[in-house]
């Protein structure tokens, strides 16, 4: 079982009913989020999505009904992000409790779940943790940085396939690229709290609400349709950690230089041996 409890300061606070700044302290000041950081890379997916629910939202309203909406910001797709918020939240929750219970019984117990979507995304999770026998050995940790001054709380770690992996349980649309920095930086933690534990990569377990794959038609260049689909289900794996670190405080400068925030020192990223097809200069 992973056990940082030793290793934390005593006057690192958690307060999980704060979701912004306050959320994390040490020493009695606010640590910047890992998510905040990871929110400085910009996704043009939800952009697009928001555009849709605007749209679906404005069709049989008036002008000034409109005109209402946009002067009170209450814009379609904040309603339905924070609907399912709530339900992926209950559905971390089933994951949470049925991690612990393997870590405490070593038994995989399901629970039932009545409410359809969040049963959806839960169950895939005890039918993929069953079927690859992962064993876990850590759940919901919360863990800092002093170095760096940031913090945050990761979903489980685990061994797969003779492997250490920091993993995350995700109800979104997608996985986006920022949930393997978010993992690397958890990392950056958890080696500065205790360097004897060497993690080999980042999982991220995603599975939404949805009792199926998306299936969809886009015309392609040649006037044809193509088949798109995307999983409800999936599973994606980052080895290349120092890769991972490098982007994560390439996003924690970025967020401290548009913070406008009184900085001591920059920090560096590790060093990454790019292929010749991987640097811009040969591209």
């Amino acid at each position: 079982m992973l056990n940082l409890t030793e290793k934390l300061s005593p006057a690192f606070i958690v307060d999980r009913t704060k979701s912004g700044r306050g959320r994390y302290t040490l020493d009695g000041k606010p640590l910047t989020g890992n998510t905040t950081i990871c929110n400085m890379q910009a996704k043009p997916f939800l952009v697009d999505w928001a555009a849709k629910e605007a749209y679906l939202d404005s069709r049989g309203r008036s002008i000034k009904e409109i005109d209402e909406i946009i002067k009170n910001k209450g814009y379609a797709h904040k309603q339905v992000a924070k609907n399912s918020t709530d339900k992926g939240t209950e559905a971390h929750d089933f994951v949470e409790r049925f991690i612990k219970d393997y870590i405490e019984t070593k038994e995989y117990k399901r629970e039932e779940i009545e409410d359809g979507e969040i049963q959806n995304s839960v169950y895939r999770f005890y039918d993929w943790s069953i079927k690859e026998n992962v064993e876990f050995i850590g759940s919901e940790v919360s863990v800092y940085s002093r170095k760096h001054w940031f913090a945050g709380s990761f979903d489980f770690v685990c061994k797969l396939n003779g492997k250490l992996l920091l993993g995350d349980f995700k109800t979104s649309k997608q996985i986006d690229d920022t949930y393997f920095a978010q993992g690397a930086g958890y990392i950056i933690c958890v080696e500065e709290l205790d360097p004897n534990i060497k993690f080999d990569g980042v999982v991220v377990v995603r599975s939404t609400l949805a009792k199926e794959d998306k299936v969809w038609y886009e015309k392609s260049s040649n006037g044809k349709a193509k088949k798109k689909t995307l999983p409800a289900f999936e599973v994606a794996y980052r080895y290349d950690l120092e890769r991972e670190k490098t982007f994560f405080l390439s996003l924690l400068n970025c967020y401290r230089y548009a913070r406008g925030l009184v900085v001591s020192e920059w920090y560096a990223a590790p060093v990454v041996d790019f292929t010749q097809e991987d640097h811009p200069i040969h591209s």
